[in-house]
C-alpha cells in the first residue's frame, strides 16, 4: 500500500507540474503580445509626435519666409550706405518701399493659407 500512496502523490505532483507548466506557457505568451502591443503603441506616439514637429516647422519656415526678405530691406537702410531714394526730399520713395513690403506680406500670407501652412 505505501508504494501505491507514492504512485498517487507523485501523479498528483506531475499533474501540478503540468498545469503549471501549461500556465507558464499561456502567461509567456500573453506577455509576449503584451509587449508587442506596447511597442506598437510607442510607435504610434512617435509617429504622432513627429507629425506635429513637421507642421510647427512647417509653420516656423513659412514665417521665416515672410520675414527674412523684409528683415533684409529694412536693414539696407539701417547701414550706413547710399541707398535708392536717399538723397529725394519727399517720402514718396519711402512709402512706395512701405507699400511693396505690405503687398509681399499679404501676398505670402494667402500664399500660405491658401496651402494650408498657417
Amino acid at each position: 500500500r505505501k508504494g501505491h500512496e507514492t504512485i498517487l502523490y507523485l501523479g498528483d505532483v506531475l499533474d501540478h507540474i503540468v498545469t503549471m507548466m501549461q500556465n507558464a506557457t499561456h502567461y509567456d505568451n500573453m506577455l509576449g503580445r503584451a509587449q508587442t502591443n506596447y511597442l506598437a503603441q510607442i510607435s504610434i506616439e512617435l509617429t504622432e509626435s513627429s507629425n506635429s514637429t513637421n507642421d510647427v516647422v512647417a509653420k516656423l519656415s513659412a514665417l521665416a519666409a515672410i520675414v527674412v526678405p523684409l528683415n533684409f530691406i529694412t536693414g539696407m537702410w539701417g547701414a550706413n550706405v547710399k541707398v535708392p531714394g536717399q538723397d529725394i526730399d519727399n517720402l514718396h520713395y519711402f512709402f512706395y518701399i512701405l507699400g511693396m513690403c505690405l503687398l509681399y506680406v499679404v501676398i505670402a500670407v494667402c500664399f500660405a493659407r491658401r496651402y494650408r501652412i498657417f
